[in-house]
């Protein structure tokens, strides 16, 4: 049976004689020596944070780290040498995030050669996670690792999925939501307590070993009381889901931006997603609200479990990353109950000032007044990246979709559609290069 080997920065999975073995993806480091890794070094890492790193998984390379000799390659090998201390050498299955570029697979893929691994498969992780066919439903696989978020697209058939689009979201992961949710924290413990557990490097670390608990109790309620202790005193706030889900809206907003766009505007997407990404307090609501369709979640080591069950039908293929499978799960149906539909479909587009009505046919945006549309938006000056028929906006049913006529492309609040996608007021809609941009409003009658 072969070894499986799963590698996101966040953490880093291993799957070898039925059992898988889980670390994050966290090393300390002191002068020129490794002195811990994974959950050890986590926690210690608030305390001495030039000493830590979670980022050698995410961009490796061969530089220097501030104040070391070690490069995050080391860390890399280090962790490696750790996480195989008890496990035999075998044929090695190795799964990579589609954020990782060729210079730093070709980096890793060095790492473990010098550790006696030799991968004789590499898999995409999106694909790898994946094992049942989503019936009727676009699926789209969110994770949110430690450096940013990915969305994969997938074209699946009876028995076979293929990924067909991975797009990645840097400064959008746990860290940056940690951050902030850190931040919200310490603030409401400073406005109701008059308690700065940012004061010091121990209460900042009690604040962070206990941030999990708070966020899992505000994912299952809407409310909770929160406690810290320090120095003979109990200091206590309350809180709300709604209050801690405000504090990374933004986040939220944008890995939504990306799903959407990376979706048709007529699909029913599926929404998959790691248990520890879907218990990210209100995420997933967020996620179903603004994107409509509905989430399903999986292991978070599904990747290595699905392999693992398909072992022989996982070709060797060495240097090469397999971006499609045989799907050997139980297909899965829509639920019954209707998809959520968002309230929040555009009624008018805004260009240079002027407001256009959008019930009132379908909206061409180009660079061509003779383009063949009744009613059209026409670009004076040919803008560079503008197609002479580029885009078009129609509303249809409770929905208004933008369907992308160009060779260049149409974005949606910064990301590129996918043929087409589902507006929502308050998007921007941004064509040719740098570009024209139009706001997207809804009529409120009050």
């Amino acid at each position: 049976m072969r070894q499986i080997l799963d590698i996101t920065d966040a953490r880093l999975t291993l799957w070898s004689d039925g059992q898988s073995v889980t670390q994050p993806g966290v090393v300390r480091f002191l002068d020129n020596e490794v002195i811990a890794v994974g959950d050890e070094a986590v926690a210690d890492a608030r305390r001495h944070p030039r000493q830590s790193s979670n980022d050698h998984w995410y961009r490796p390379d061969t530089d220097a780290l501030p104040g070391s000799t070690l490069t995050r390659a080391d860390l890399v090998n280090a962790q490696l040498n750790r996480l195989f201390a008890n496990s035999a050498r075998g044929d090695l299955v190795l799964v990579l995030p589609s954020y990782l570029d060729g210079k730093s697979v070709s980096l890793l893929l060095g790492v473990l050669s010098a550790n006696q691994l030799q991968p004789v498969a590499i898999v995409d992780q999106a694909i790898a996670a994946t094992a049942s066919r989503y019936n009727e439903q676009a699926l789209v696989h969110i994770d949110v690792g430690f450096h940013c978020a990915s969305v994969s697209r997938f074209h699946q058939t009876a028995d076979q999925n293929t990924l067909t689009d991975a797009r990645t979201l840097d400064g959008s992961g746990l860290l940056a939501m940690r951050e902030a949710w850190i931040k919200f924290f310490a603030q409401k413990f400073v406005q109701d307590c008059r308690f700065d557990p940012l004061h010091s490097a121990d209460t900042e670390q009690a604040l962070v070993d206990q941030m999990p608990q708070w966020l899992a109790e505000l994912d299952k309620h809407d409310s909770a009381t929160i406690s810290m202790h320090h120095a003979g005193q109990e200091h206590v706030i309350e809180t709300t889901r709604v209050d801690v889900v405000n504090a990374v809206a933004a986040h939220y907003q944008r890995i939504s931006d990306m799903t959407r766009a990376a979706l048709a505007g007529c699909d029913t997407p599926a929404l998959q997603m790691g248990a520890s990404v879907a218990a990210l307090p209100g995420f997933a609501a967020y996620l179903t609200a603004r994107v409509g369709g509905h989430f399903f979640v999986i292991a978070d080591d599904a990747a290595v479990q699905n392999l693992a069950a398909l072992d022989s039908a996982v070709p060797a293929m060495p240097g090469k990353v397999q971006k499609a499978l045989p799907l050997r799960g139980v297909p899965v149906d829509p639920p019954q109950s209707a998809a959520p539909v968002a309230a929040f479909a555009p009624t008018h587009l805004v260009n240079e000032g002027v407001i256009v009505a959008l019930s009132d046919g379908p909206l061409a945006i180009g660079a061509a007044s003779d383009a063949g549309s009744s009613r059209m938006i026409t670009l004076e000056g040919q803008p560079p990246g503008v197609s002479a028929l580029h885009c078009e906006v129609r509303l249809e049913g409770n929905q208004c979709i933008v369907n992308d006529h160009s060779r260049y492309g149409t974005f949606l609040n910064g990301n590129r559609v996918s043929g087409s996608a589902s507006l929502q007021a308050g998007d921007v809609l941004r064509v040719g290069t740098p570009g024209v941009e139009f706001q997207l409003v809804r009529e409120v009658v009050l």
